[in-house]
């Protein structure tokens, strides 16, 4: 395995997400389904190419961030129908959850003053930190990593370093 694979594998194994641990995954891992982790390499390089996910703060705009945390979690539903891992299915339903509620309060934020920035930045922080655990478990799960050198320090820096 690479380090960026024994890093992520190392913390799942003590974390969970919606009862779901990576020990759940190893305990069935030689029938997880091969389909499964091609669908969430797609998933990945699908997410590679989001900058909302990378961006700071000063350089965000409210309407491009909604709009590509919707295609963010068009994309997820669309993964846990196409996934077969019962598993996989409830970590992306309980990423699905966390990104309505902040898409919610998204919706809600007055993006063009000061303090509507900051409301829709720490929407986007949680919603970025919810995702990175969701790849960080499925990347140990499925033994994948991945190819943007960006989407490693995501997953690195949002679901490994303390915040």
């Amino acid at each position: 395995m690479s380090l960026f694979v024994d890093i992520v594998s190392l913390v799942g194994s003590a974390a969970s997400i919606s009862g779901v641990s990576l020990k759940d995954f190893l305990k069935k891992q030689p029938q997880l389904p091969s389909g499964d982790k091609q669908q969430i390499e797609l998933f990945l390089r699908f997410l590679e190419a989001r900058n909302v996910l990378f961006a700071g703060m000063d350089d965000e705009v409210h309407s491009a961030v909604v709009r590509s945390l919707e295609e963010i979690k068009r994309e997820a539903d669309a993964l846990r129908q196409r996934c077969s891992d019962t598993h996989v299915d409830t970590i992306l339903l309980n990423l699905l959850l966390v990104m309505s509620t902040k898409l919610q309060t998204l919706h809600g934020v007055d993006g063009t003053h000061a303090r509507g920035k900051y409301q829709m930045y720490l929407a986007l922080q949680s919603t970025r930190f919810e995702l990175a655990r969701a790849l960080a478990m499925l990347c140990a799960a499925f033994e994948i990593e991945p190819s943007s050198p960006k989407m490693k320090s995501f997953v690195l820096d949002f679901a490994v370093r303390p915040r």
